[in-house]
């Protein structure tokens, strides 16, 4: 998933394993992109605008992530670097693997300079500047449930409201296989008090 991209990023890259090509892969900026298969044991990941040539070696400024061996599922995020002069993006690896990030779960990945907190369903949700948290089973069987989250920059007198929506947990329907993520971004309100 290519977090934040500007409107003229690029909607694909060539990734690599290692020294070898693995091949394009898609970009998207909401969701992450269907599932492809990694080489196992230690990795270094890196990703390209363009295919290289035969014999070239991949830039030292290429973007690049580290997974470790031990991660059976990975999650990538690309984020936007206008500094990097071979590909502007840069990426960050999350571990996936079932025991940390499985069907059914909610993956919270607060991408802002504010912390956030609330409810979602039955379960609290406190995220701090660049955390990450799963939530499992919002609420104990099907139905829908409520999302309170509110955002607080320094201090409590900055809380502002962030979120009131009603989602749907669906515990059978985790057999696909698929797990949902959402991403925070933290838009100060321009409202003046």
């Amino acid at each position: 998933m290519y977090y934040d991209a500007p409107d003229s990023a690029p909607k694909d890259a060539f990734i690599y394993q290692g020294d070898e090509a693995a091949g394009r892969v898609p970009l998207p900026r909401r969701n992450f992109s269907k599932p492809f298969e990694l080489a196992e044991g230690a990795l270094r990941v890196s990703l390209l605008p363009a295919a290289l040539a035969e014999g070239v070696s991949i830039p030292e400024q290429a973007p690049a992530i580290q997974i470790p061996k031990e991660w059976d599922k990975v999650l990538i995020l690309a984020f936007p670097d206008p500094n990097n002069p071979i590909f502007p993006i840069r990426l960050k690896a999350l571990d996936a693997s079932d025991d940390v990030f499985g069907p059914g779960e909610l993956l919270f990945i607060n991408f802002a300079e504010v912390s956030i907190f609330g409810m979602v369903g039955e379960q609290k949700l406190l995220l701090h500047p660049e955390t990450i948290q799963v939530i499992s089973h919002p609420i104990p069987d099907k139905g829908e449930y409520q999302i309170k989250l509110d955002s607080v920059k320094n201090d409590i007198e900055s809380r502002r409201w962030l979120m009131r929506q009603t989602w749907r947990h669906q515990p059978k329907v985790e057999d696909r296989g698929e797990a949902s993520s959402m991403r925070i971004r933290y838009a100060p309100s321009r409202r003046s008090h």
